[in-house]
């Protein structure tokens, strides 16, 4: 399943036992109760082993949340992300989007959260009938550093329709599909260059063939601590690892490294970009 494919789904679920599975009361004589769910994958993004046993799908782009509404969304576009004052390209009517005003009635949108919104509390307000949830670290080293693909490319370093970031192919990405420079680096030598460079990619190769095919894009949307930094260089994406009582560990793409362990404070704002479990 790839990103044109635009599809609801209502699944009807048989359960044999009534009490087991019946969230809304309902019962039957013979113990059978016929439940619809009504799936959206729209969300969806291609297919991605994070373990030898375990595949995923990524959602459409990184969470944003809205406080004066109280309401969470997927970013419009993979490369959307907020930013600071200078940097980002999400807006509100004329006006751009700023993490640094984060607030109880802020009007705008945010895409930097501390660690405790990823423990469940955003699955009934997203209401599309899936599971998200955010990778272990394990399965995000799987994933970059350690995962087979027919094209033999995980993930690449870019630069989409003006935005830096990294590129994640999916397991059957075709190789003839568009030359990647640069693949699968996750240690660059002193004086490698600027890396997002290494693949400028128009909107149009984005829509076609990255996104038709299923391809990720994670924008480097930089991190909020004492304020918003690293905006459009670093991408900084939380796990659902705890390291220690204080500590969570992160995934840190920067202008030298790739880390799927880097430790970090739990009230820091990173982005977070959510998965759904292939059943």
């Amino acid at each position: 399943m790839h990103n044109s494919i635009k599809t609801i789904i209502t699944i009807i679920v048989i359960c044999l036992i009534s009490t087991s599975c019946d969230s809304v009361g309902n019962q039957s004589d013979n113990n059978e109760v016929y439940q619809f769910k009504t799936v959206d994958f729209s969300n969806c993004l291609g297919v991605f082993s994070v373990s030898p046993t375990k595949k995923v799908f990524f959602s459409k782009g990184n969470l944003q949340y809205q406080a004066s509404t109280q309401t969470w969304r997927f970013a419009d576009n993979q490369w959307n992300y907020v930013g600071d004052d200078l940097y980002g390209n999400v807006y509100v009517g004329n006006e751009k989007c700023d993490n640094a005003n984060f607030s109880d009635d802020y009007s705008g949108w945010i895409d930097l959260f501390d660690w405790k919104i990823i423990d469940g509390s955003i699955k009934p307000v997203l209401n599309d009938g899936l599971d998200w949830r955010v990778l272990t670290s394990d399965e995000w080293n799987y994933l970059c550093a350690e995962r087979i693909t027919e094209s033999g490319i995980r993930f690449a370093h870019a630069n989409v329709n003006g935005v830096n970031g990294i590129i994640i192919l999916p397991d059957n990405w075709n190789a003839k599909n568009y030359t990647l420079h640069g693949a699968n680096i996750m240690d660059y030598p002193p004086g490698h260059g600027f890396i997002y460079n290494n693949n400028i990619i128009s909107l149009s190769d984005w829509n076609y063939p990255f996104e038709n095919f299923g391809a990720v894009f994670l924008p480097a949307a930089g991190a909020r601590s004492s304020g918003v930094h690293q905006v459009d260089e670093a991408c900084e994406y939380w796990t659902s690892t705890k390291l220690t009582s204080y500590l969570v560990l992160s995934v840190r793409v920067r202008l030298f490294d790739f880390q799927t362990s880097a430790s970090e404070l739990p009230n820091s704002g990173l982005s977070v970009r959510l998965v759904s479990d292939v059943q």
